[in-house]
């Protein structure tokens, strides 16, 4: 009789592989999302503020959009900066339209995917451009990947 108790713990302890694996993925989800906001806050944030408040000295604009989304029993992050070369940003800002880097949470690779555009009134060109690991993103990364995008979309 002690056999069936071993085939029934046996069992049991197979049937939770799947809840205790889905439960430390969603535990691993919820860190990385929250890793990705604190950086976001204390490194991004700040350095794209300060990068559009020296392109508004020098006569441009833009704007730092923050977007959350859910998806399924996880939710994503993105944070995108829109540069103007010429004043303020007028209507709804469009990566088709204006020079943007855009840093988007990915928890399923454990990266941040970059993406930007160096488009200027419909010219130029948009996409990925790489990843970065959160805990190693620094607001040098920031400022010298919006210069790259500044760059292009001023030649």
């Amino acid at each position: 009789m002690a056999e069936v108790d071993h085939i029934f713990e046996k069992r049991s302890r197979g049937l939770s592989h799947p809840a205790d694996r889905r439960s430390r993925i969603e535990t691993e989800n919820v860190r990385m999302q929250e890793e990705f906001s604190a950086v976001c806050a204390s490194t991004v944030r700040p350095a794209m503020e300060s990068f559009l408040e020296r392109l508004r000295a020098n006569g441009g604009g833009g704007l730092v959009e923050e977007r959350l989304w859910c998806s399924g029993s996880w939710g994503g992050a993105a944070h995108q900066a829109l540069m103007s070369l010429s004043g303020e940003l007028i209507g709804r800002p469009r990566g088709d339209q204006h020079p943007y880097l855009q840093l988007d949470l990915d928890v399923t690779q454990q990266q941040v995917n970059l993406a930007e555009g160096h488009m200027w009134k419909g010219h130029g060109n948009s996409g990925p451009v790489g990843s970065w690991i959160t805990s190693e993103i620094t607001g040098t990364m920031v400022t010298e990947s919006l210069l790259d995008v500044l760059r292009r979309a001023a030649s």
